[in-house]
């Protein structure tokens, strides 16, 4: 099952006229690990997929969701989905590009 849409990153990849074997190679990575990036089944840790978006000009963005998926995770609060209407304004948009800025920084001044 795909985690995310792999085929973004082999379109940017192949904009830059890259192979994956010389995109391995300019971020240190096998190139098999750049084909299960493409693949979106990718599990080699967010700082090699960091670096590998990084290379292709391209960045992680966070979204809301109020899909089941979040209901189960002990990291939310119950709190927040008391009323599924609103649920979508739980985080703003100022806010979710803040945490966005917080995110590349924390992982891309970490290198």
């Amino acid at each position: 099952m795909s985690l995310y849409d792999g085929q973004l990153l082999a379109s940017a990849r192949k904009k830059m006229s890259l192979t994956q074997e010389q995109a391995s190679e300019i971020i240190g990575l096998g190139r098999r690990q750049i084909s299960q990036m493409e693949n979106g089944v990718f599990d080699g840790g967010i700082k090699y997929f960091i670096q590998y978006l990084k290379l292709l000009n391209l960045k992680i963005d966070i979204i809301s969701s109020t899909g089941d998926i979040w209901r189960d995770t002990s990291i939310l609060q119950d709190s927040i989905f008391k009323d599924e209407d609103t649920c979508s304004t739980c985080i703003s948009e100022v806010e979710r590009e803040a945490l966005n800025r917080k995110i590349d920084e924390l992982f891309l001044n970490n290198e």
